[in-house]
């Protein structure tokens, strides 16, 4: 599966957080090293805009040979647009780069009912019952650049699948659902706070980040947090 980490350094709330770093590792060294553990042999590319601003993702890319395809900055939709262009992806799948707790076990979930029929989207938030920060969506490549010409709002735009949940009776979407209602749990990086407690719990924890699943992070981690992020 095509993994695409959707990453800027310009976020409103915490800049450059997604190259922040714990015990010398950055945030998307976190979240690619949780996606090396799935099943699956999966290739990742960095998705960030062509800002300079972003000079940093890209060269972090290039000293980690991590592919990275740089587009529009706010109008999201075209970078994916043109990335699908260049690379002639079947599929992708997409994360957030505020996900340094991803867990490559909901990935690979994702990525089997996504093999098992015809879907135009596999997700894991409509509704949302997974933690913020667990969030996994898979795409068909032909029928998002399709019903990419039909998107006219910002928000659709900006907001990479908005368009498939605000016209989700014309689409195939598939959505699996939590054990238990997680959803008022955020698992991201969104604030300063979010990062110096992500930070405390990897530095004050007897735990090993590398391979934990979600469920033991929210026992141990997960009531400091409130739905605070929208993705």
């Amino acid at each position: 599966m095509n993994i695409i980490i959707q990453a800027r350094m310009n976020s409103k709330r915490l800049p450059g957080k997604v190259l922040l770093k714990v015990k010398d590792i950055t945030i998307l060294d976190y979240i690619i090293y949780r996606l090396s553990f799935s099943k699956y042999k999966n290739i990742i590319i960095i998705a960030t805009s062509t800002k300079k601003s972003d000079d940093p993702i890209h060269n972090y890319c290039i000293k980690n040979n991590i592919k990275c395809f740089r587009g529009d900055l706010n109008n999201v939709t075209e970078r994916y647009m043109e990335l699908l262009k260049h690379y002639k992806f079947n599929s992708f799948l997409r994360i957030c780069a505020d996900s340094p707790m991803i867990d490559h076990r909901i990935v690979d979930k994702a990525i089997t009912l996504y093999n098992s029929d015809n879907y135009d989207l596999i997700t894991n938030k409509f509704p949302r019952s997974f933690p913020i920060g667990q969030t996994v969506e898979i795409l068909r490549s032909k029928k998002f650049l399709k019903s990419i010409y039909l998107i006219k709002s910002n928000a659709e735009k900006e907001n990479v699948t908005e368009h498939y949940y605000n016209n989700h009776k014309y689409f195939n979407i598939k959505n699996f659902k939590d054990k238990e209602n997680h959803s008022l749990i955020s698992l991201a990086i969104d604030t300063k706070k979010n990062f110096l407690d992500f930070k405390k719990f990897l530095v004050n924890s007897k735990y090993n980040m590398n391979n934990i699943p979600y469920k033991s992070i929210i026992k141990i981690y997960g009531s400091k947090f409130s739905k605070i992020v929208n993705e």
